[in-house]
């Protein structure tokens, strides 16, 4: 707890996720496919005035990855697939630097501020399998996209300096099933494994020579979901879900404030309305319910003497939970 400090914020903020996705015939076993989506992203903000404001006030990941694919059907029981990414990074980072160390009275905050982006690139492959009318299993694997961040950092009258970041996002693997139990009844379930580990730190290059590392040291993790379809007549189909996502934080002491993530557990409902032979509409809801989420975390450690190590800490617990709404229109062209 710190006099003067607002040591009770909320951080989440609301955000918009579009995905658009386009398929076409180009002979009776190859289709041709693009989709644009947003594989990556977060946004915390906390304002200037909060406890933690010296690891971070404002912090957003976006990214938008566009995916060119082909998919080809062997028989009729095997459909093999292939894409490439071609993925845009923006990390914008902000946070507060002390600039009265030893001191440490905040009377000289100075509000900093990083802005990178870069174009990096990947594939995709995958597989469906149809042993029969009724059943179908899949399995998907995306690779990881490598991106060099550059950009600018801005503390004035401190600090202006281009900065610049490697980063390298994750691969995943994804692994499905489906099966028809009746005309009306449908089962699903996947598992999904990310790879995590790939991120062992945030490094921060700036102009002037100097370094700030955020430690992560994430782990890989797994998500398993199951859910169920029920088709109540030939316009409307009910769905449900549950899902257990694992976090790739592995202690409070390495959980950033920018990104205070915990084990996940989704509880989604949805329903799909078919209009007409060429347009239908789906809609979802999903719930996440988030364990109780401890931080004991510093801030950046810096290649700046005398500050080689964090100097601020936050310590604390985290109350949260995620609400997603999400609407889907289907239009077939021909």
């Amino acid at each position: 707890i710190v006099p003067g400090a607002d040591n009770d914020t909320d951080g989440g903020t609301d955000a918009a996720l579009p995905h658009v996705a386009y398929v076409r015939d180009y002979s009776d076993r190859m289709k041709l496919g693009i989709t644009v989506n947003v594989p990556f992203g977060l946004k915390t903000e906390y304002g200037t005035g909060w406890v933690g404001r010296y690891s971070s006030t404002e912090a957003e990941i976006r990214s938008v990855n566009i995916n060119p694919m082909l998919s080809y059907k062997v028989d009729d029981h095997v459909t093999v697939g292939a894409g490439l990414s071609v993925m845009y990074a923006n990390l914008i980072y902000e946070n507060i630097i002390d600039g009265s160390y030893p001191a440490l009275t905040g009377a000289a905050d100075i509000p900093s501020k990083i802005d990178t982006d870069d174009w990096g690139f990947g594939w995709n492959v995958g597989m469906l399998l149809e042993p029969n009318d009724t059943t179908r299993f899949g399995i998907a694997y995306r690779s990881n996209v490598e991106v060099e961040l550059a950009g600018d950092v801005s503390a004035a009258p401190a600090l202006t300096s281009s900065a610049d970041i490697d980063a390298n996002l994750p691969d995943t693997l994804l692994v499905s099933a489906y099966h028809e139990v009746s005309p009306k009844w449908a089962v699903m379930a996947d598992i999904m494994w990310t790879q995590w580990s790939r991120i062992d730190a945030l490094v921060i290059r700036l102009g002037n020579g100097t370094t700030n590392t955020i430690p992560l040291k994430w782990e890989d993790a797994f998500r398993y979901a199951i859910g169920a379809s029920y088709k109540h007549d030939d316009r409307w189909t009910l769905r449900g879900g549950l899902a257990l996502d694992e976090t790739p934080v592995p202690s409070p002491e390495f959980r950033p404030t920018a990104l205070p993530d915990e084990d996940r557990t989704w509880l989604t409902f949805g329903a799909g309305y078919k209009y007409s032979k060429k347009l239908s509409f789906d809609f979802g809801y999903a719930h996440l319910f988030i364990d109780d989420t401890r931080i004991n975390s510093t801030d950046a450690y810096s290649s700046l003497a005398p500050i080689s190590e964090g100097i601020h800490r936050v310590t604390g617990t985290y109350d949260a939970s995620v609400d997603i709404i999400s609407a889907q229109v289907n239009w077939k062209l021909d």
